[in-house]
């Protein structure tokens, strides 16, 4: 004989149970593109009288590698090509791009025509524009997550409350179309039930 129902046992105290929460942050590269384009903004790099500023920032991937590449207008008119790893600055809450160089061919063409924009100097300085923030999107995410935590009731009776500790960054990941930042959380939740029906 079958029992459907539920079988309900008595205690005097549950404790909170512990979570834990992976979440992706996507960043597609047309978005990305547009926040380091807008870092770009106003800055002129170059020796001397040879400068250059960058008009616009195209982000992709190639093996594991993103490469960037920025649209230049001054002593020289082109595009470049950069190549790094995608990195997390804890501190800054910003995605960054390490080990970043001159794609081959953009290195060889620049030392036969503009070797002043190949130098370690000028690249150094165009790397620290090549980042964007995700603090705003950590930020709404645990602001999404908190609503779930506060006295939430998913049906009658039912109450859910909790606390959540702040994100952990895990790693960077490329893909064909996004680059992806996972973080991860966890907390404490506890469950009320007074009148379910």
């Amino acid at each position: 004989m079958k029992n459907d129902k539920l079988v309900l046992k008595t205690c005097k105290k549950i404790s909170p149970k512990v979570f834990s929460v992976a979440i992706g942050a996507v960043s597609t590269y047309e978005s990305a593109s547009k926040v380091i384009t807008k870092n770009f903004l106003g800055q002129e790099f170059g020796s001397g009288s040879k400068k250059v500023k960058v008009q616009n920032v195209n982000l992709w991937q190639n093996d594991g590698k993103l490469i960037i590449a920025l649209d230049l207008l001054g002593s020289v008119n082109g595009t470049i090509y950069l190549s790094g790893y995608p990195q997390y600055n804890s501190v800054t809450k910003e995605i960054f791009f390490d080990r970043l160089d001159y794609v081959l061919n953009t290195k060889s063409v620049l030392l036969k025509s503009a070797n002043w924009l190949a130098q370690g100097t000028i690249l150094r300085k165009i790397q620290e524009s090549c980042r964007y923030s995700i603090q705003e999107n950590m930020e709404e995410g645990k602001k999404s997550m908190e609503k779930y935590l506060t006295n939430y009731s998913p049906i009658k009776g039912v109450f859910v409350n909790g606390t959540m500790n702040d994100f952990e960054f895990e790693k960077v990941e490329l893909t064909n179309k996004a680059i992806i930042a996972f973080i991860s959380t966890g907390g404490k939740m506890k469950i009320t039930i007074d009148g379910m029906e």
